[in-house]
């Protein structure tokens, strides 16, 4: 009870207009399987992800979501880096985590999030979505 299972195959296209001429640009091909569990009678629901890239290593994520009165949600989380994140750090021993958090507004059809990823190698990412949900 209150548990979800999913998988994702993304990037499966063709990238018909290169960014830069004389080079052919490719997508990595993701496989993602996740999961998530509500915790009965608590407002916590935790989640946990494994990410497959075909041109990287795997890569592993997990957080919490907190709901607060059903209309607002908070999130935060850890991500693994891979030997590339770590290459490109000044440490190559420093194998912590990439930590995320954010938050969501839901309105009765209407959602709102905002999530941000703390990412020493290219800077902070911040990710905005909006949502309707139709009848």
């Amino acid at each position: 009870e209150g548990l979800s299972v999913g998988a994702v195959l993304s990037n499966m296209g063709k990238v018909f207009k290169s960014y830069s001429s004389g080079y052919e640009e490719t997508l990595p091909v993701i496989f993602t399987v996740g999961a998530r569990k509500e915790l009965i009678h608590s407002p916590l629901t935790l989640m946990a992800d494994i990410i497959f890239p075909n041109d990287n290593d795997i890569v592993y994520a997990f957080g919490v979501k907190a709901a607060v009165k059903n209309t607002l949600s908070l999130y935060a989380g850890i991500k693994s880096r891979t030997d590339i994140d770590v290459q490109t750090m000044k440490a190559e021993t420093d194998y912590s985590g990439i930590t995320t958090f954010g938050f969501g507004i839901s309105l009765e059809r209407y959602r709102f999030n905002y999530a941000c990823c703390l990412d020493d190698a290219i800077e902070n990412i911040h990710k905005v979505t909006l949502g309707i949900r139709v009848p």
